[in-house]
C-alpha cells in the first residue's frame, strides 16, 4: 500500500472507526455536516487512488531496476559536522535533557536558523535513500547509515514527528522493493507491530509533557493524558495501558476539533493573503511572513491542549467551505500531477513516499507545511524538471 490516495482512504477509515470507539468522553458523535464531508473526501481519494494505481505499478517495477549512485563521502563528513556544529550552537542535546526536572518542551532551543532546517530536510530524505540503497545493493553499510540518519538523529533531537515520518516513509519504501501479502501471520505482526509503535509513541509523549507548562498545572497521582483526554468508562473496562491514550487521542482529536469547527463556526476571517501562507507556505518562512497571532484561533477547540483540526480546518476558518474546497482541489490535483509525471528515479520514489505520508497524515495535521515532507517533495520535484530539460543526462546517469 504506497498510493497516496488510498492510503488516504484506509487511515480515513481507521481514524473513524477508533472516534466511534468513544474511549475519550470529550468527543461526541459527529455531526452529518460532518458524515457527508468525510463521505465526499474518502470516495474522490478513491477514485484518485484506483486512477493512478497502474502509474505506481509501473514505478514499482521500474525502480528495482535502479543501480544507484553513491552520495560522496566527503558530503556525508560535512554533514555530520554541521550536525555537530549545530548542536554545540543550541548549548544542548536535547535527549539528554529529558529527565532533567528543569527542562521543559515548551523550552525555545535555538539552533542555528535555516542551517538546521535545512539538516532535518537532508536527513530524513538521505534516509530513505539510503534504504532504497541497501534493498537494490545488499550492503549493509547503507542500513547502518540510514540508522544514523533516520534513527539515531531524531532520538538526539527528541524529534517525535520527525522519528515517526520517517518510519512511515520507511515502511513505504520497503513496498517498492517487496510484494507483501497480508496473509493473517503478517496480518499479526503488522498489528504487534502497530500496538508496540503506538505505546512508544505514548511513552514518549509521557516523557516528553512531563515538564510541560500543561503537567505543572495539574497535580494528581495520574498520568498526564489519563488527567487531559478524560477517559471514558469503555476505555478502563478493556484495562488498555494510559500510554495507549497518547496516539489515540492524537488520531482522533482532530477530527473531533474538525467536526466542532463545522457545528460552531459562524464567521470567518477572509483575509487572503494569511490564507495563501498559512496554507501552503512552508513553517519555517511563516514566522517571517505572518505576524505571531495569524492562524493560532483555538476558539472553536473542543481542548485546547489538542490544537489541530487537521490539515483542512484551518481553510475553513479563513474562507469557511470555499477556502476548505480550494485547499482540497489544490493538494489532490498536486500530487495526483506528481505522481503521474515521476520518473524511475530514487528521487521521484521518495518523494511519491513523502506524498503519501503527507496526504494520509492530512487527517491529523497539514503536513505539507513542514519541512520535514515539503522539503523531500521539493527535491523529487527539482529532479523531475531537470528530468524534463535535460532526459539524456539523466538517464546516463
Amino acid at each position: 500500500m504506497k498510493n497516496p490516495f488510498l492510503l488516504f482512504v484506509m487511515f480515513g477509515l481507521c481514524t473513524i472507526i477508533l472516534y466511534s470507539l468513544g474511549f475519550s468522553e470529550l468527543y461526541q458523535e459527529l455531526s452529518i455536516e460532518t458524515i457527508t464531508y468525510l463521505v465526499v473526501i474518502l470516495l474522490l481519494n478513491l477514485v484518485l487512488g484506483v486512477a493512478i494505481s497502474s502509474k505506481i505499478r509501473r514505478l514499482t517495477k521500474a525502480i528495482r531496476q535502479v543501480k544507484p549512485k553513491l552520495i560522496p563521502r566527503p558530503l556525508i563528513y560535512c554533514f555530520l559536522c554541521l550536525i555537530f556544529i549545530d548542536f554545540m550552537y543550541a548549548g544542548i542535546i536535547p535527549v539528554f535533557e529529558i529527565f532533567n526536572p528543569y527542562f521543559s518542551v515548551d523550552s525555545n532551543i535555538k539552533f542555528i536558523p535555516m542551517i538546521h532546517t535545512i539538516l532535518v530536510i537532508f536527513s530524513v530524505f538521505i534516509t530513505q535513500y539510503f534504504i532504497h540503497c541497501f534493498f537494490l545493493s545488499k550492503n549493509r553499510n547503507f542500513l547502518l547509515l540510514a540508522i544514523c540518519f533516520g534513527l539515531v538523529y531524531p532520538l538526539l533531537l527528541v524529534g517525535r514527528g520527525i522519528l515517526f515520518v520517517n518510519i512511515f516513509a520507511s515502511f513505504i519504501a520497503i513496498l517498492f522493493h517487496f510484494d507483501i501479502k497480508f496473509r493473517l501471520k503478517t496480518f499479526g505482526i503488522t498489528a504487534v507491530l502497530i500496538l508496540l509503535l503506538a505505546l512508544i509513541f505514548g511513552k514518549i509523549g509521557e516523557i516528553r509533557s512531563s515538564n510541560s507548562q500543561v503537567a505543572q498545572s495539574l497535580n494528581s497521582s495520574q498520568t498526564l493524558i489519563a488527567q487531559i483526554s478524560q477517559p471514558s468508562d469503555t476505555f478502563y473496562e478493556l484495562g488498555l495501558n494510559t500510554n495507549f491514550l497518547w496516539p489515540y487521542i492524537y488520531v482522533t482529536s482532530p477530527l473531533g476539533n474538525l467536526d466542532n469547527l463545522f457545528k460552531h463556526r459562524k464567521s470567518f476571517e477572509r483575509n487572503t493573503y494569511n490564507y495563501i501562507v498559512t496554507n501552503y507556505t512552508p513553517n519555517f518562512l511563516q514566522k517571517y511572513m505572518l505576524d505571531e497571532t495569524v492562524g493560532k484561533d483555538k476558539s472553536n477547540l473542543v481542548v485546547d491542549v489538542f490544537n489541530t483540526y487537521g490539515a483542512f480546518g484551518k481553510s475553513y476558518q479563513q474562507y469557511g467551505w470555499l477556502g476548505l474546497i480550494i485547499y482540497f482541489s489544490y493538494v489532490c490535483i498536486v500530487n495526483f500531477l506528481l505522481v503521474y509525471f515521476s520518473k524511475p528515479l530514487l528521487s521521484n520514489v521518495i518523494m511519491i513516499q513523502f506524498i503519501a505520508v503527507g496526504h494520509t497524515f492530512s487527517w491529523f495535521s497539514n503536513l505539507y507545511v513542514k519541512e520535514i515532507i515539503i522539503g523531500p517533495v521539493m527535491i523529487g520535484m527539482i529532479f523531475l524538471i531537470v528530468y524534463f530539460v535535460f532526459p539524456r543526462t539523466i538517464q546516463q546517469k
